[in-house]
């Protein structure tokens, strides 16, 4: 049996979603509303639904109200209203997630995004990649996760670091979660906007949200690892698995270094090794053999 999808995208005037629609498709549309305009965004077969607020704290308001019967779907894709992609894009991340057994993913984002975060960028080496960290711009949740982690969706008003806790609430954590490369969208503008903007007028920062959150948690390690991924030769690589766990390293660090320093390449491996077994070992032999 098909499942049914949902897309609910937290959207401004400006809002970039109706490139993402098609006459026909396989998913429902919902456009959670922040503007003023009673005219924006009001067109057959898509359902708005106006709250104020910041994306997160307003899209907890809106799946919390009973207004919306999000439950009735099995994956919902929580996406941000800047991103440029295809409704062909839309259909194949929900196909991925599915297929590949996610209750987490996300799409990767193209060489021309505005990127924050490395290990969202594509990498051209992968179908898919299971990672232990997906970002809150486009998440798509199993209607099951997406239950579990509805509270961490008011930890603080910027929404900063509660992808981190994300991880937490996974059963199979280095199984669930995943970044699709076989999807590429493209972030269309730098990070921040109008609720950013008024919370530094306010004093506040996003960033004291972040570091009060990984305070709260106990957040020491926030390295973004890789634990596998499903390569375009067709083979799956795991990292605990002797004969894939260079190979996957390698792979997965060519994808980010263009966004990476000397220092957070340095990081990445010392975390994949210190995560993997394998790696260790294989590591351990290169310096024997280096001395011998």
């Amino acid at each position: 049996m098909a499942e049914r999808n949902l897309v609910v995208v937290r959207a401004g005037d400006k809002s970039l979603h109706e490139g993402w629609l098609a006459p026909q498709r396989g998913f429902d549309m919902v456009v959670s509303y922040f503007g003023d305009d009673p005219d924006r965004w009001r067109q057959p077969g898509v359902r708005r639904i106006d709250g104020k607020g910041s994306k997160w704290v307003g899209l907890h308001a809106l799946l919390s109200s009973g207004e919306l019967d999000w439950r009735a779907y099995d994956r919902i894709w929580l996406p941000d209203d800047d991103l440029a992609c295809t409704p062909q894009a839309v259909e194949a991340l929900f196909a991925h997630a599915q297929l590949h057994g996610f209750a987490l993913a996300q799409p990767s984002l193209s060489k021309d995004s505005y990127i924050s975060h490395a290990s969202t960028a594509h990498n051209p080496r992968f179908v898919f990649r299971r990672t232990n960290f997906v970002e809150a711009m486009a998440p798509v949740f199993s209607r099951a996760f997406l239950e579990r982690v509805l509270p961490t969706f008011v930890e603080n008003e910027s929404g900063w670091g509660i992808d981190y806790l994300w991880q937490m609430y996974l059963d199979k954590p280095r199984l669930e979660c995943g970044i699709v490369d076989a999807v590429q969208v493209r972030h269309t503008r730098p990070v921040g906007g109008p609720n950013y903007a008024r919370m530094v007028a306010e004093g506040r920062s996003p960033f004291d949200e972040f570091r009060a959150l990984r305070r709260k948690y106990a957040l020491t390690d926030i390295t973004h690892l890789c634990w596998g991924g499903l390569a375009v030769d067709g083979r799956e690589l795991r990292t605990d698995e002797p004969a894939d766990a260079m190979r996957l390293l390698g792979d997965a660090l060519d994808g980010m270094r263009p966004w990476l320093d000397e220092a957070g390449i340095s990081a990445i491996i010392a975390g994949q090794i210190a995560a993997s077994p394998a790696l260790r070992a294989a590591a351990q032999r290169s310096i024997e053999q280096s001395a011998a």
